[in-house]
């Protein structure tokens, strides 16, 4: 640690990479279980009532992973802005349980800072200028 981190920091820290390890072993991890357990329920059913349903399904297989394939592909895209801190979310969450703390610490500017940081990726292309 360094001695210029402060508790509020190393907290934030720790609650990313505690959202990130969630991410991987988490929801997504029973999420891919259930799936794969469903389509392999689904082709055995298949096969079992019919030969010829059977095969289709099983045909059916390598479209699914493909789709699987693509749509992983499109949300790596989204997860890349927030690779460089912890995500928006997770900020506003931190900053809204420990509000107390914030103000106690005169902190309010640096976590708005922060939060503004994490979503400028996010908002960048999505917020359009008026004429006001």
């Amino acid at each position: 640690d360094l001695p210029d981190n402060t508790t509020g920091e190393l907290t934030t820290i720790l609650g990313a990479d505690i959202e990130a390890v969630e991410g991987l072993t988490g929801l997504p991890l029973g999420h891919r279980v259930r799936v794969l357990t469903s389509l392999v329920t689904g082709v055995v059913i298949a096969l079992v009532y019919s030969l010829e349903i059977g095969l289709v399904a099983i045909a059916c297989v390598p479209l699914i992973m493909i789709a699987g394939a693509i749509q992983v592909c499109c949300q790596r895209k989204k997860v890349v802005a927030h690779t460089d801190g912890p995500s928006p979310p997770t900020i506003m969450e931190q900053g809204l349980r420990g509000i107390a703390s914030v103000q106690a610490y005169n902190l309010e500017k640096k976590v708005g800072d922060d939060y503004e940081r994490a979503v400028e990726p996010e908002s960048a292309g999505k917020v359009k200028s008026g004429i006001i």
